[in-house]
């Protein structure tokens, strides 16, 4: 909904925000900390590549099916989705 409104700040914070609650979930402080503490730099770095929220309009598929996956415990497809995440533009 956020991205489909323009909001690009707001966006980014929930993409970023979706990525520390995977890892949070993982129960990993060394991961946990590792986005937390990368966050900042990633916020930081969409607000200059992103002009609008198109990207992360077409990523919300991608994201939904990545989180699905988690919740079915089929890393197999979890593995493929996360890499198309991080392939994408």
């Amino acid at each position: 909904a956020t991205a489909a409104a323009g909001a690009l700040q707001a966006c980014i914070e929930a993409d970023v925000n979706f990525h520390i609650a995977l890892a949070e979930a993982t129960h990993n402080e060394i991961l946990c900390e590792l986005y937390r503490s990368t966050a900042v730099h990633l916020k930081k770095r969409f607000s200059n590549i992103y002009r609008d929220t198109e990207c992360l309009l077409a990523s919300q598929p991608t994201h939904r099916q990545l989180l699905g996956y988690i919740l079915a415990g089929d890393v197999r497809n979890a593995r493929e989705a996360i890499t198309r995440i991080l392939e994408e533009p």
